[in-house]
């Protein structure tokens, strides 16, 4: 009784922290569109570049809604190499983009001057990080060929849009970041918000785990059967068991600091005007 009681109330959690992720990429979203694109950089072609990263964020958002996480992820991937053209150009307007010009090489720019880029919530290896984990998912792999399976299971598909959809927040929170280190929005939302959404993403990995730890998946170790693969999984696997042996005991208290943390963020949305938006989300959902 006990655990048919946590897995109600588990999936209770679930279904509310999805609503925060949304009211958290809907308000974005609204604070970038707020941003007048013409003052934001000295490099004159970073305006269409502001403009499409936009676009591609909020697109991904959607498709992530209709459970469409690989086309989500492969234009959240082209969002971010945007996002470092975006930065790059707009530290140094002097820097020359050309045919030649790769995702690298504007990412290093970015890397090394991540002091002109954030305050304290990113560093350089972050930049890498994002960058690698988006590739591994879009590019053909034994990581792809496996995500391929999970996106095909409707049960696996709910985890992994949740998971996308905080890395699609973190990248709005990034840019947000950006422009408030730059002297170009104010409203400084950006870390209470990422605070909250990583700590979802926490929540999620852990009810995951809880989910699929007594289910052995052939299926899923098919795809990891070479040398390569399984010394990835296996380092990886080991990792999530140190991680998860401590954390699953957090979920309750991790739940209860996200509420709490959500309540505090929520009265600066209403002094910003968005009591209306948040009653409306919530009435769709």
């Amino acid at each position: 009784m006990n655990n048919a009681i946590h897995e109600i109330q588990v999936k209770k959690d679930r279904k509310r922290f999805e609503l925060i992720l949304d009211i958290f990429h809907i308000v974005n979203m609204h604070e970038l569109n707020s941003i007048s694109e013409n003052s934001i950089s000295k490099y004159k072609n970073s305006a269409f570049t502001f403009r499409e990263i936009k676009r591609e964020l909020d697109y991904s958002y959607k498709l992530l809604c209709e459970g469409k996480c690989l086309m989500a992820v492969s234009l959240l991937r082209n969002a971010f190499e945007d996002l470092m053209y975006f930065f790059a150009t707009s530290i140094d307007s002097s820097v020359k983009v050309n045919p030649y010009t790769t995702a690298g090489n504007l990412r290093n720019i970015v890397k090394s001057n991540t002091g002109q880029c954030f305050d304290n919530m990113f560093i350089s290896d972050d930049l890498e990080d994002i960058y690698s984990h988006l590739s591994k998912v879009v590019h053909v792999t034994s990581i792809k060929e496996c995500i391929n399976y999970l996106d095909s299971k409707s049960t696996y598909r709910a985890y992994m849009a949740t998971e996308f959809k905080y890395e699609t927040i973190l990248i709005e929170c990034m840019l947000m970041q950006f422009l408030d280190k730059r002297g170009k929005y104010r409203n400084a939302l950006q870390q209470d918000t990422l605070f909250i959404a990583s700590t979802i993403s926490m929540i999620n990995a852990i009810c995951f785990t809880m989910a699929f730890k007594h289910k052995h998946n052939k299926k899923i170790n098919g795809f990891f059967y070479d040398a390569a693969s399984k010394g990835y999984l296996q380092a990886r696997a080991q990792n999530i068991a140190d991680d998860m042996q401590y954390l699953k005991n957090e979920n309750a208290r991790l739940a209860k600091g996200v509420e709490s943390s959500f309540e505090r963020l929520k009265e600066k949305y209403i002094q910003l005007g968005y009591e209306n938006t948040i009653d409306e989300i919530k009435l769709n959902k």
